[in-house]
């Protein structure tokens, strides 16, 4: 049997702008709260379930550090932004709080 792992892309978005980023396989799992196994599984045997599961993780607050890389590859005329997610936590307001202190 396949292994399957996540490969999500997806918007971002805090006060000043949006950003599109790709997630892989470990935050996507914090985001979403599945295996990418079991949601497979959801996906082949409850439609709704699985829509459930991505609508669930809209408009969650998250801490992120982006690994941002230029890309000029294939020709293209105008190099390109590629961000992922490195690393993602919930927000800690106490922690955010002592930050802006």
């Amino acid at each position: 049997a396949p292994a399957y792992r996540y490969m999500l892309n997806l918007e971002v978005v805090d006060y000043t702008e949006s950003r599109y980023v790709s997630m892989f396989n470990d935050e996507a799992e914090r985001l979403l709260g599945m295996k990418a196994e079991e949601i497979n599984a959801l996906q082949l045997s409850n439609s709704e379930a699985y829509e459930r599961v991505f609508q669930n993780a809209l408009l969650k607050e998250f801490v992120m550090t982006l690994r941002v890389k230029l890309d000029a590859s294939n020709g293209a005329y105008e190099p390109r932004v590629r961000c992922s997610v490195y690393r993602m936590e919930p927000v800690d307001e106490n922690k955010e709080v002592d930050n802006m202190i």
